[in-house]
C-alpha cells in the first residue's frame, strides 16, 4: 500500500545520499504561532541557525534568529516558499535546510500525477457513465453521475468506448467505432444545450428512450495528507504507482541542475571538474528509460483493451 508520504519518501531516497539533519519538536505546533520548540538536547540542534530552512511534514519554516540553546524555541517565519502553514504533532520531526524537503517533492508528485492524464500520456482512472438523450441538439450530455470512476473532465478526458442499450428483453450493448460518434468539449456554458459543457452525438440510431454508455478515462486525483492512499484517494492503479515516483525524481533532477548552475552563488567550485553541470541530470538517464517504458506498458494495456478508444495510437 503506498501512501502520498511512502511516495515521497521513495523519491528522496533516491534523490539524496543520506538522511537529512532533524531535530525532534519539543512541543506540538499549532498553525499561526511565530516559534516552534525543538529538542535541545537533541546532537542535531546547534545546527539550526538564523538563515536554516526548517522543514516539518508538508511545511517549510525560515528560522529568523538563532535558537534559544536553554528552551528550544525558535523564531519562525511559516508558511515558506509557498507552503501551508499547518498544525504539527510532538511527533514531526524538523529537517535541517534538507536538500530535497517533503513539501518539495510532494510538489513534483502532484505535477506527475496530473501529467499521466495527458494525450501524449493517455493514462486514468477508467470511468464509465450512462448518457440519456437530448432531443435539442440529438446526442448525449456527458455530465451526468459516473457509475464508476471519477467525472468526465472536458480537456483530460478521453473516450476508450461507446455502446448502446436495447430494449428488455434482449438488453445487449452493441459498440459504436470511432466514425460512429463525435465527442463535443469544452463549450460556452452559456450554451444550454450541453448542460455540462461537454456531450457526445452519435451519426447512428440509438434505441429510443435508452442511454448509450460511455466509457472513459478520468484524471487522477491530487492528493493532499501525507496519509492519503495513492489507490483509495488518488484512484491510481496498484502497477502504476511506481511511475509517479519515477516522474517525481526526474522532474526534481532537473530543477537541481538549475540551482547548480546559477552564477549567484556556486557552492561546490572544487567538484566542478569531477561533478559538471548537467552531471544530476543525465545521472538519471537510466531511469528516464525505465520510466518510458513503464508509461508505454500502462498504456497499452488500454490500448488493448479499448482498440477503437480515443486519441489510441
Amino acid at each position: 500500500m503506498a501512501t502520498f508520504s511512502s511516495t515521497i519518501e521513495e523519491a528522496r531516497r533516491i534523490l539524496m545520499p543520506r538522511p537529512p539533519m532533524s531535530v525532534n519538536l519539543l512541543a506540538a505546533y499549532t498553525a499561526g504561532q511565530a516559534t516552534i520548540t525543538l529538542d535541545y538536547n537533541n546532537p542535531m540542534f546547534n545546527a539550526v541557525r538564523a538563515g536554516s530552512l526548517l522543514s516539518v511534514d508538508l511545511e517549510l519554516m525560515y528560522v529568523t534568529a538563532d535558537p534559544n540553546t536553554s528552551t528550544g524555541v525558535t523564531n519562525v517565519s511559516t508558511g515558506y516558499y509557498g507552503s501551508t502553514n499547518a498544525n504539527h504533532a510532538i511527533t514531526a520531526l524538523a529537517e535541517v535546510s534538507p536538500r530535497f524537503s517533503r513539501f518539495e517533492v510532494a510538489q513534483f508528485v502532484n505535477e506527475e500525477i496530473g501529467a499521466l492524464a495527458s494525450p501524449d500520456i493517455g493514462l486514468g482512472v477508467i470511468s464509465a457513465q450512462d448518457a440519456t438523450f437530448i432531443p435539442v441538439f440529438a446526442g448525449y450530455d456527458l455530465g451526468g453521475t459516473p457509475t464508476t470512476g471519477g467525472a468526465f473532465d472536458g480537456l483530460r478526458s478521453r473516450v476508450l468506448a461507446v455502446s448502446y442499450r436495447i430494449a428488455p428483453p434482449i438488453r445487449t450493448y452493441p459498440p459504436l467505432r470511432r466514425d460512429q460518434y463525435r465527442i463535443i468539449r469544452a463549450q460556452n456554458p452559456a450554451n444550454t444545450d450541453f448542460p455540462s459543457g461537454n456531450g457526445i452525438i452519435i451519426y447512428q440510431s440509438a434505441w429510443p428512450g435508452f442511454p448509450i454508455h460511455v466509457v472513459y478515462t478520468a484524471p487522477y486525483t491530487p492528493l493532499v495528507n501525507l496519509s492519503d492512499d495513492l489507490l483509495t484517494v488518488g484512484n491510481i492503479p496498484t502497477s502504476q504507482q511506481d511511475i509517479v515516483y519515477m516522474g517525481a525524481v526526474l522532474r526534481a533532477a532537473g530543477d537541481r541542475e538549475i540551482q547548480r548552475n546559477s552564477m549567484e552563488w556556486q557552492p561546490d567550485p572544487r567538484k566542478a571538474a569531477e561533478v559538471p553541470p548537467g552531471a544530476m541530470s543525465n545521472s538519471v538517464g537510466p531511469m528516464r528509460l525505465r520510466y518510458l517504458s513503464r508509461l508505454n506498458s500502462e498504456a497499452s494495456y488500454y490500448k488493448r483493451a479499448y482498440p477503437q478508444g480515443e486519441f489510441a495510437r
